[in-house]
């Protein structure tokens, strides 16, 4: 038996994976549109999207760009 009829959760059916993390659904928010989330507080649940997608980040040091 599935282990959401189970356990009485609700599961939804938009999982999704990718680069092998799982997501509970494809609905992402970016930070610079987003900011840090709290701003939507009271707006929307935050808790109900995919994820929040941070600003990019890199091991490797980049070309400085001028102006």
């Amino acid at each position: 038996m599935d282990q959401c009829l189970r356990e009485r959760m609700w599961c939804s059916v938009l999982d999704v994976k990718f680069c092998g993390i799982d997501f509970k659904n494809p609905v992402l928010v970016a930070s610079g549109t987003f900011g840090f989330g709290i701003e939507y507080e009271g707006i929307i649940d935050v808790t109900r999207l995919g994820g929040i997608v941070t600003k990019g980040l890199t091991l490797n040091k980049k070309k400085e760009t001028k102006g």
